[in-house]
């Protein structure tokens, strides 16, 4: 079993508060844009966090999208310690995008069919705050990153650092909701919805936890790694930078989560739903 080391994200950011979360994101943004730029997602996060609490859907769904941004943030502060910056108009919609990527949350709903349901929400809310729609074109094209199984080659980007901050937005969807402290207990709530809505054919809760192993070793790894890019990479860059670690924390999370679970399920096969419902 590969040894992990010690530092966690958690050390850095309170991830059990979207205040604390957000405001991370709001300075590893700052590191590289002004704060007019970010006055629109602010606003659009308010909005977001509103319509949410109107609609009381599940906390989970908050948390997955500031996740996602938290991510990221990471990311783009990362390459930008690399390389020239990317345009702040590009950024900033990558950002917004992270937040409604999953925005079909909000009418609380099954998101079994997310893709298209949160494109047509962000159409709705663009159109209706009159946000401009060269803006919009760019983030539904970058919400078609976030479908693990597109051929993201394509998707209608024609400049390349738009196409980046896609591979960006797809890489921080896996990466911020795999190396959350809770994933392995919200794949039984993933278990609950394949169950019932027949996304797939029925496997059992243990089948699905060891295919979680399988896929994460196979799919995701080639996904974020080649079609992505490997922007995964400058997270890295961005924690070595900013606070002298230099560790990539959230592949670190990741495989922190995983080495667990296949510890669990070798050890304690009869007993693993007791073991993976941690506090």
């Amino acid at each position: 079993m590969k040894e992990i080391q010690k530092y966690q994200l958690a050390q850095l950011v309170n991830m059990h508060s979207i205040k604390a979360m957000f405001e991370e994101i709001k300075y590893n943004f700052l590191y590289n844009y002004s704060i007019n730029d970010f006055q629109k997602v602010r606003d659009i996060f308010n909005d977001f966090l509103s319509l949410c609490r109107t609609n009381t859907f599940e906390h989970d769904g908050i948390v997955n999208a500031v996740n996602t941004m938290l991510a990221y943030s990471c990311i783009i502060d990362g390459y930008n310690i690399d390389n020239a910056t990317l345009p702040a108009s590009v950024a900033k919609v990558g950002l917004i995008t992270c937040l409604l990527h999953d925005s079909s949350i909000a009418d609380s709903k099954p998101a079994h069919d997310h893709i298209q349901r949160s494109i047509s929400f962000i159409n709705r809310y663009f159109d209706e705050n009159k946000i401009d729609r060269q803006e919009y074109n760019l983030a539904v094209r970058m919400v078609e990153y976030t479908d693990l199984f597109n051929d993201v080659s394509g998707i209608d980007l024609k400049k390349e650092e738009e196409r980046l901050a896609g591979c960006m937005v797809g890489t921080a969807n896996i990466v911020g909701q795999m190396s959350t402290r809770t994933y392995l207990e919200r794949l039984f709530a993933s278990y609950d919805v394949i169950r019932k809505f027949k996304i797939i054919d029925q496997p059992s809760i243990l089948q699905l936890l060891k295919k979680t192993i399988e896929f994460y070793n196979t799919t995701i790894k080639t996904r974020i790694e080649k079609d992505y890019k490997g922007v995964y990479k400058y997270c890295r860059t961005h924690f070595n930078k900013r606070y002298r670690i230099d560790a990539n924390l959230y592949i670190e999370a990741i495989e922190r989560q995983l080495n667990y679970l296949e510890d669990v399920l070798e050890k304690a096969p009869d007993t693993f739903k007791e073991k993976l419902r941690r506090t």
